[in-house]
C-alpha cells in the first residue's frame, strides 16, 4: 500500500492512527444545529438556523449550516399550498386600495393587515382571523370561530386595539370579504381612526405578507390536513401566535429578527 501511494511509512500510518477521527468543533456545530432545529420543531431551514447560531456570539458559514444540516440528514418542514375563500360578491361599498401593494412601512401601528383563513379539523372546520402590525409583522389579534360571521373579525380587531396604543394616521387593509365591508365593523374602525383600504378584485399579492403569515401557520403546524380535534387546533394555533411566532420565531423580512423585538425595539425609539 505505500508503494502503491509513494507515501512514507510514517505518513501512511498516521494517516491509519487519525482514519475516522471527528472534528470536535463541527461536532459541536452539529450538536447545536440539531439543538436549534428540535427547539422550533423542524421548522427552520439553514438561513433560521445560521441566523440564530450567530445570535448567540458565534460566527458560522451558510454553506457550512447546510452541509452539516445535510450530514445530520435534517431538513425544513415542505411548504404546501392553501387555497383562499373569500366571499367578495356582495352588495356593500368597496374601498380604494391604499397599499398598492407597498408593504415599506416606517413605524409600528402605521399599517394593519387583516384576513380569514380556514383550518380543517377531525369535527369539521374551523375559521381563524387574524390582524397584523405591517412594520413589525407582530400579531397582536386574532379570534377563532366555527363561522365565517363578522363578529370574528370584530373580535380580532378589537383585541388587537386593546394591545396597542393607537396612534393618527392608520391605514386597515384587507380583502373585499363581506365581514370588512360590513357596517359593523367599519364603525369599528371609525372608533380608532382608521382609514380602511381594500386589496383590488382576486388579488392575494395586495395582501401578501397576510397570506405568507397563513402559509407558514398551516405549514409549520401541519394543518394542511384534519389531523387534530377542534380543541387541540385551538391549543396549537394559541400556542404558535402567543408563544413561538410573537416571541421566538426568526423573521426573514425582518433580518432574522422576532416580531416582537422589532415592535418593542420601534416603539422604546
Amino acid at each position: 500500500m505505500v508503494e502503491v501511494l509513494q507515501v512514507s511509512k510514517s505518513g501512511y500510518y498516521n494517516w491509519r492512527l487519525h482514519i475516522g477521527a471527528t472534528d470536535p468543533e463541527e461536532e459541536s456545530l452539529k450538536d447545536l444545529i440539531m439543538s436549534i432545529y428540535k427547539e422550533n420543531y423542524g421548522r427552520y431551514g439553514y438561513r433560521r438556523i445560521r441566523a440564530e447560531i450567530r445570535n448567540r456570539g458565534l460566527t458560522i458559514n451558510g454553506k457550512q449550516v447546510l452541509r452539516l444540516m445535510h450530514e445530520l440528514n435534517l431538513r425544513a418542514i415542505c411548504p404546501k399550498r392553501h387555497k383562499k375563500t373569500t366571499d367578495s360578491k356582495h352588495s356593500e361599498p368597496i374601498n380604494e386600495n391604499l397599499l398598492n401593494q407597498n408593504f415599506t412601512v416606517q413605524r409600528v401601528e402605521q399599517v394593519w393587515l387583516s384576513d380569514i383563513t380556514y383550518l380543517k379539523t377531525l369535527e369539521g372546520w374551523l375559521y381563524l382571523s387574524v390582524v397584523m402590525d405591517l412594520y413589525s409583522r407582530r400579531i397582536p389579534g386574532w379570534e377563532l370561530s366555527e363561522s365565517l360571521a363578522k363578529e370574528s373579525v370584530i373580535n380580532a380587531f378589537k383585541k388587537a386595539a386593546q394591545t396597542y396604543k393607537i396612534t393618527a394616521d392608520k391605514i386597515f387593509h384587507s380583502d373585499r370579504g363581506v365581514q370588512f365591508a360590513s357596517d359593523e365593523f367599519r364603525e369599528e374602525l371609525k372608533k380608532y381612526g382608521f382609514t380602511q383600504s381594500m386589496s383590488g378584485r382576486g388579488n392575494c399579492y395586495d395582501n401578501a405578507p397576510m397570506e405568507s403569515f397563513f402559509h407558514t401557520l398551516k405549514n409549520e403546524l401541519l394543518l394542511s390536513k384534519a389531523i387534530d380535534s377542534k380543541y387541540k387546533t385551538r391549543i396549537k394555533i394559541f400556542e404558535y401566535i402567543e408563544f413561538y411566532y410573537n416571541k421566538k420565531r426568526l423573521h426573514s423580512s425582518l433580518n432574522y429578527r422576532t416580531p416582537d423585538k422589532v415592535f418593542f425595539d420601534k416603539l422604546i425609539c
